[in-house]
């Protein structure tokens, strides 16, 4: 788990196991795997009473079309990005916490604070976010700055 404040990144089996053990008070934004099936994401449904809401989205971790596989796209970047405007406390998952929800994290945490505060919610040690996202997520916010904020993070972490 990563946390900038109110919005933390989590991978589902991790999430699941945290929810195991009692009632919290996130609000679950589910990036779900085209490949995965229901049972994947069953601690989600069995401790339900144990966080208060969810939105559930599917995409794959691609940044091109590739047969079989559901490609991110604004639409549901956009619904996401509504649904968390005004909760606190956003649990972002998706399977391994590693590419999606980091995207989707920072990108929630935009419409927070700067994007160069924003940033806070990635740990370059657990986070490779996924740069089509973000692209799409900056454009549906229509502010640049997230996207040229994230390159250079992104620039500075992993190009040698």
């Amino acid at each position: 788990m990563q946390k900038n404040n109110d919005i933390t990144i989590w991978g589902v089996d991790g999430l699941g196991r945290f929810l195991e053990l009692g009632p919290t008070d996130f609000n679950i934004v589910s990036i779900r795997s085209s490949y995965l099936s229901p049972y994947d994401y069953f601690a989600l449904e069995k401790f339900r009473k144990n966080y208060k809401d969810i939105i559930i989205e599917t995409f794959d971790d691609i940044q091109q079309p590739e047969p079989g596989w559901i490609l991110p796209s604004k639409e549901p970047i956009k619904r996401i990005l509504e649904w968390t405007k005004d909760r606190r406390n956003i649990a972002v998952h998706c399977t391994a916490g590693i590419s999606r929800s980091p995207a989707i994290a920072y990108l929630a945490a935009c419409q927070r604070c700067k994007p160069k505060n924003a940033l806070e919610v990635l740990n370059p040690m657990l986070h490779f976010p996924n740069r089509f996202i973000v692209r799409l997520g900056s454009e549906i916010l229509n502010d640049e700055s997230i996207l040229t904020e994230f390159n250079g993070w992104f620039k500075r972490q992993y190009d040698y």
